[in-house]
């Protein structure tokens, strides 16, 4: 299985705490089922201002054969800009009997589904590290998220705190790429200019991200760092702090499983720790409804509300790229 790193799309199912799925199993579903289309019954769908990009197939209570789907999903075993990426919205939706059409019960859970299904889409036509620039806003709240999270469950000084924060900025701005960004100390030089103009206001020591970064460069036993793994190992290593010494991947998670709320919360933000187009959609919709204000990730993206708004513009400017 390739690692997160080595994709130029999102994949959620390559994620640590999701590689557990039978992917091909539900993709033999998935495919089978489409394949006898005619089979089942035809439903109307109709999703009004919620779009979704073409290339995005909806599985509706008609598909009882297809096991539930917690995140997009991709069918092709050698996925390229044709494939569709389906999404699972029983939990969300009604048919109409009457009508045969697919009705909306739970907009706020299905705009969650549509913003990651979307990015994935857009992924599969032009990569993910397309996305980057009109995505780049998500870093620091990315870093800050995580940094806090750890902080307050590990009781954590600001310099400890701070050095997570960097190096998760870092490793959040490895996950858009198809290469490795600490191969070389030209690449690392790029990496530190980047994640330094990311962070902002939010870090007072830029010369700490170029330090970071060639620690990271220099660090023995650290993979592509671009897993869970490879994170708790930097921190561990490059903090040097007794109290993160045995730190885990499942530690990281339970401290971040507070990000967001709902009955699949703990899921979201454990996958949105590798997949990017998890962790956009969090930012996207915590600013956008108020409901999720209150979340640590709300919390963190309405310090900065005053960019979000124009970011999210420009995001959404570029996945239009693509038509509806």
């Amino acid at each position: 299985m390739k690692d997160v790193l080595d994709l130029s799309y999102f994949d959620s199912y390559r994620t640590t705490f999701n590689r557990q799925f039978l992917v091909n199993e539900i993709a033999k579903k998935i495919n089978d089922r489409f394949i006898h289309n005619d089979r089942f019954p035809k439903v109307t769908v109709n999703t009004g201002a919620l779009k979704l990009l073409n290339g995005i197939k909806l599985i509706t209570a008609t598909d009882t054969n297809v096991p539930i789907l917690s995140h997009p999903f991709i069918a092709d075993t050698t996925p390229n800009q044709n494939t569709y990426v389906y999404i699972d919205v029983r939990a969300v939706s009604r048919i109409n009997p009457h009508e045969q059409t697919l009705v909306i019960t739970n907009e706020s859970a299905f705009n969650i589904i549509r913003w990651r299904a979307n990015l994935v889409r857009y992924s599969l036509i032009k990569g993910k590290a397309s996305l980057w620039d009109s995505c780049n806003f998500t870093s620091a709240i990315y870093a800050s998220w995580l940094s806090e999270s750890l902080s307050k469950r590990f009781s954590l000084d600001l310099s400890v705190s701070t050095k997570i924060l960097v190096i998760a900025a870092v490793f959040y701005n490895v996950l858009f790429s198809g290469v490795s960004l600490l191969a070389n100390e030209t690449s690392c030089s790029k990496l530190a200019i980047a994640t330094t103009k990311r962070l902002g206001r939010y870090i007072q020591d830029t010369s700490l991200v170029e330090t970071i970064i060639t620690e990271l460069y220099n660090l023995e036993g650290l993979g592509a760092f671009n897993t869970l793994a490879d994170l708790v190992y930097a921190i561990k290593n490059v903090t040097g702090n007794i109290r993160l010494s045995n730190l885990s991947e499942k530690q990281v998670a339970e401290a971040t499983g507070y990000g967001w709320y709902g009955s699949d919360s703990a899921s979201l933000c454990a996958t949105a720790l590798e997949d990017p187009s998890t962790f956009i959609t969090l930012c996207v919709i915590g600013h956008e409804n108020q409901n999720y204000h209150k979340t640590i990730i709300g919390s963190i993206v309405k310090r900065r509300s005053s960019e979000m708004s124009r970011s999210i513009d420009g995001l959404v400017n570029e996945i239009t790229t693509i038509p509806f």
